[in-house]
């Protein structure tokens, strides 16, 4: 059997700050005494916070209630102004480890909202990145969350000034499709105030997919590696299947199916938010087989 690696796969920089951010806290929590949290899972991967909580004592909350007042990381998503504010007025310090993208997405919505802009956000609106964003405009009325061009509400006024942008690790092709559709409306409306489509798809989700198109052209079968409730990892396990090639999509290395050792040569990609140690270990029990 033959491996090759994806030349663009695991953590991006907005997580490797993030995770940065919640060891410096372990230690800073370790000096004075106080527990370390994350609010929310600082990353969409399993592993990862199963090590962090053994090795480190690092407890995801959702909120303050219930638990003693320490130090609490931000993941990378954001979280809403609403949720800073709770746990702020429940003591705890609070350390950003929003990724910087989202922040301009959040920054980018809070100044629309100000200005009476309609905003339309393309994404999956259980994501929890696109609810911390949505936080950014709480109450306002002119903001919707749409997931492709079969998700318009009736109420999308074409009369009204509107800005567009989309969770980071949603789709390019989904998004740039959607953003057509969008502007063929508003120009074909009489009354059209103008649609501004923003880019806010973040450069490393467009990388590992292009890194992905390239690897499973020359592999016979694709390992993904990473959380299953990561959107950007799912999203490159259906493209390997968009492509007609066999592909596993696995959080360890104890998923691994003994189909895929029917293929000779085995292409391996990962997540933005899936760590260098887990794809090392994927890699050497790939080697070694089956237990």
């Amino acid at each position: 059997m033959t491996i090759i690696r994806s030349e663009v796969m695991g953590f991006c920089a907005g997580v490797q700050v993030a995770v940065r951010k919640v060891y410096a806290a372990v230690e800073s929590g370790r000096a004075s005494g106080r527990p370390v949290y994350t609010i929310g899972p600082l990353i969409h991967n399993e592993m990862f916070l199963e090590k962090l909580r053994e090795e480190e004592g690092v407890k995801v909350i959702s909120k303050p209630e219930g638990n003693p007042p320490g130090i609490a990381v931000i993941r990378a998503h954001g979280i809403p102004q609403q949720e800073r504010d709770a746990f702020r007025d429940a003591g705890f310090e609070l350390v950003d480890g929003t990724c910087r993208r989202v922040m301009r997405s959040q920054q980018l919505v809070s100044k629309s909202a100000a200005e009476g802009k309609q905003i339309l956000i393309v994404g999956n609106p259980e994501h929890g990145e696109v609810k911390s964003i949505l936080g950014e405009a709480e109450g306002y009325p002119y903001i919707y969350v749409i997931q492709g061009v079969d998700d318009f509400p009736e109420r999308i006024s074409l009369d009204m000034e509107t800005i567009m942008l989309s969770q980071t690790t949603f789709s390019a092709e989904q998004y740039w499709s959607t953003a057509d559709t969008l502007l063929h409306l508003f120009r074909g409306s009489p009354q059209n105030a103008g649609l501004e489509v923003i880019d806010t798809i973040c450069p490393a989700t467009t990388l590992r997919q292009e890194a992905l198109k390239k690897l499973t052209v020359s592999t016979d079968a694709v390992l993904v590696i990473g959380g299953k409730q990561s959107a950007n990892t799912r999203r490159l396990y259906e493209m390997v299947k968009e492509m007609g090639k066999p592909a596993w999509h696995i959080s360890a290395g104890s998923e691994l199916s003994s189909d895929i050792f029917e293929y000779l040569t085995i292409g391996i990609t990962a997540g933005a938010s899936t760590p260098e140690w887990l794809i090392d270990q994927v890699t050497e029990q790939l080697k070694k087989g089956l237990p």
